[in-house]
């Protein structure tokens, strides 16, 4: 902020993580994404039988501001 927030270099785009594991060389169907948004998705997802017994490549995107 060195001349003012509408500089162009303040432009920074948003990180895509859930696409993390393809960059990483994980395979189409060798994993899994959630996007957890709240407290109570997280809950939920933890107590998913599919997910706790998966074979696949689990990958979670907590959002900062999880309530």
């Amino acid at each position: 902020m060195i001349h003012d927030m509408d500089a162009i270099y303040n432009d920074i785009g948003t990180w895509r993580y859930d696409q993390l594991p393809s960059v990483m060389g994980a395979h189409e169907g060798s994993y899994k994404t959630y996007d957890i948004k709240t407290k109570q998705q997280l809950r939920d997802l933890l107590q998913d039988k599919e997910f706790a017994e998966g074979i696949l490549l689990r990958w979670m995107v907590l959002m900062r501001q999880c309530r």
